[in-house]
């Protein structure tokens, strides 16, 4: 009944208390090391859900030792699906890729754990592309989107597209990024903003892969009208930035650059601030600190006050 009672506070998404509960459990001392796994398995979905990759993969890793004492498959399973999140999420490329193949081979024995079946097959995707193995990660992304639209599941569908859509810009693909976009064209009279707004910076980024940086920035616009958030919008506006780099126009690209950079920050999206870093550091390199003056007076009309994005130490270290 304990170890029930740990599924009920996951699933009902009170993480804290399951965790004090699972601990209090492991000092009572489990009878059986089928409740000790189910303990730990839960300890390490908490943690995942709390963002303590570390500690989830400790938690994953006791859990995996002690489920395969157990005939249960899908405990096995469950564990495995959740360490390769967590090998993930700590960069731990290939331990996360071999949890998600140990998945994926023991697929026809597991029951209810298989409808993790698309979220693993994303989750290797996005390791191999982690891993610069493009042609597995585009064939893992397909399989994972057939799995999503065989369940309805058209949100993670299309983030597998978006992401199947990144490997042929980045392999030089346009031809499978036009049908693509083409595909996502289809579905724009039912869409909502997002979905709009992502895919036409989407169109922006083929544009600007094609060599066409104006109509790119058309496109990123309108994506800017569009977004409703701030990842939509400093994608937007990365998309600006790498499009006035494309035309020479160092002090717009600044300005995009910066602007994408408050934008992450104030979102939490932490790879899109440190793409927005590492350009507007290449700028200041190559073109000095007058730069941040020809654009901090825009900034500041906004109410916006760009050192407080980039640090006066991160400036000099730019130039020196």
């Amino acid at each position: 009944m304990a170890v029930c009672r740990l599924v009920h506070l996951l699933e009902t998404g009170q993480y804290e208390l399951c965790l004090e509960e699972a601990q209090t459990l492991l000092a009572a001392g489990a009878r059986e090391s089928a409740d000790q796994a189910r303990t730990y398995a839960a300890i390490c979905r908490c943690r995942l859900e709390l963002g303590d990759w570390p500690a989830a993969a400790a938690a994953g890793d006791q859990a995996l030792l002690l489920s395969a004492q157990e005939a249960d498959p899908d405990l096995v399973g469950s564990v495995l699906a959740d360490l390769g999140t967590a090998r993930a999420r700590l960069r731990q490329y290939p331990s996360a890729l071999e949890a998600c193949e140990r998945f994926l081979h023991m697929l026809p024995g597991l029951t209810g754990t298989c409808c993790r079946e698309g979220t693993v097959r994303r989750q290797m995707a996005e390791v191999l592309q982690r891993m610069g193995r493009t042609e597995r990660a585009g064939e893992a992304y397909a399989a994972a989107r057939r799995w999503f639209q065989r369940f309805g599941d058209e949100q993670s569908e299309w983030d597998c597209v978006r992401a199947m859509i990144d490997i042929g810009l980045e392999t030089g693909d346009l031809g499978a990024v036009v049908a693509l976009l083409e595909e996502g064209d289809r579905r724009l009279a039912n869409a909502d903003r997002p979905f709009r707004s992502d895919q036409l910076r989407d169109w922006a980024r083929y544009e600007l892969a094609a060599g066409r940086p104006g109509r790119a920035a058309e496109c990123a616009f309108l994506a800017l009208e569009v977004g409703v958030g701030l990842e939509q919008q400093g994608k937007a506006q990365m998309v600006l930035c790498l499009a006035a780099l494309q035309q020479d126009r160092p002090v717009e690209a600044l300005a995009f650059a910066l602007a994408a950079r408050v934008s992450a920050m104030e979102g939490n999206l932490y790879c899109l601030e440190f793409d927005a870093a590492e350009v507007i550091f290449r700028l200041l390199r190559h073109h000095g600190t007058r730069l941040l003056d020809e654009v901090a007076a825009d900034f500041e009309r906004q109410g916006v006050n760009i050192y407080e994005y980039l640090s006066e130490l991160a400036v000099r270290r730019c130039v020196t």
